[in-house]
């Protein structure tokens, strides 16, 4: 079954990624605790999205301390 990781979870991978799991520990287990979601189409959109956003804000935090460093 394939998930997506919405905490870190050890020896298992990072947030935000979509790895294949049994279907009993993520039944019974990752996705009960809040520690994963069922990998559907509009589920890893979602996720994307958030990437994306994310990246975004990145940057321009980047850009923002460029400038102070510059001044």
């Amino acid at each position: 079954m394939k998930i997506i990781l919405s905490k870190d979870v050890d020896k298992l991978g990072d947030a935000g990624s979509i790895v294949s799991v049994k279907s009993g520990y993520a039944r019974n287990y990752l996705i009960p605790n809040g520690l994963a979601v069922a990998a559907t189409e509009h589920n890893i959109s979602v996720v994307n999205a958030s990437i994306k956003q994310q990246s975004i804000v990145d940057a321009k935090n980047v850009q923002t301390l460029n400038l102070w460093q510059i001044s």
